[in-house]
């Protein structure tokens, strides 16, 4: 029987020998196995994150955006998840403030499908 570590392996070569590469990776079983971490990360997904559909390509994408200060965050996120995603570093607007620009930190990562229904399964 393959281990989980196994199972990433083969998912990430499946990936790299494609002619359809995707650009990045994750682990699609993070959320399918409810425990400590994976159900606290689920909490703050709940708080910060977002999961949705995008409508051109029938896909679900996550996407975890936090201030500049909470960048430790996002990096948890990309660790857990076992993603190469790259961290973005986003200038927006302050709503209160409009003279200030504030710094985000964003991870986003598309072809959430398989992950999403683990996900809302934990969240329900």
């Amino acid at each position: 029987m393959k281990t989980e570590q196994q199972k990433l392996e083969e998912f990430k070569n499946l990936i790299n020998n494609s002619n359809n590469k995707l650009k990045y990776y994750h682990n699609i079983n993070y959320w399918k196995y409810p425990n400590l971490m994976n159900c606290m990360m689920a909490g703050i997904v709940a708080s910060d994150g977002n999961l949705f559909l995008d409508k051109k390509r029938n896909t679900y994408t996550f996407q975890y955006k936090v201030a500049q200060k909470d960048k430790c965050l996002v990096e948890l996120f990309k660790n857990e998840l076992d993603s190469n995603a790259t961290i973005e570093s986003l200038l927006v607007p302050s709503p209160k403030y409009p003279d200030r620009i504030n710094t985000h930190n964003r991870i986003r990562i598309n072809r959430f499908e398989n992950c999403a229904s683990d996900l809302r399964n934990i969240l329900i």
